[in-house]
């Protein structure tokens, strides 16, 4: 018997890796198709059925921890596997990942509001070009 393993000290584990780019597409597109929930589901058909990166015991562990911490469930669940398959280094790009659309959304419309003062011109040139489309829209039917 192995002397590590009989003075109860554990085996290495062998961690699956994966390449940070394929980590960071995968929590992107993730993040970009899964509105209102559906992270789990997402996230499982990846890393499970897909890539094969971590086994159903391996997610059911890192759903329930992602459940169980403070925070976002899906950015603790990003968190957890980023750091399964590469470390923190994983972790921070699984993350940045996930959260990349939300921010990207969250900036245009932070764009819009600030210009929002020349709104009020540019709807007034959009409602004569309506007013004219429905004038010409209620000659033609006569």
């Amino acid at each position: 018997m192995d002397d590590a393993v009989s003075h109860g000290a554990l085996p290495p584990v062998h961690r699956p890796t994966a390449p940070l780019l394929s980590l960071w597409l995968l929590f992107l597109r993730v993040g970009l198709l899964s509105f209102g929930g559906g992270v789990p589901a997402l996230t499982y058909r990846e890393l499970v059925d897909r890539k094969g990166w971590i086994n159903d015991g391996d997610f059911l562990t890192g759903l329930t921890l992602a459940q169980f911490l403070p925070g976002a469930n899906p950015v603790n669940l990003a968190l957890y596997f980023g750091y399964r398959l590469r470390g923190w280094i994983g972790a921070l790009v699984s993350a940045c990942g996930l959260i990349m659309p939300a921010f990207c959304v969250i900036m245009t419309l932070l764009v819009l509001w600030k210009h929002r003062a020349n709104w009020g011109r540019l709807l007034r040139g959009t409602e004569h070009r309506f007013e004219k489309a429905r004038v010409l829209h209620r000659w033609l039917r006569r």
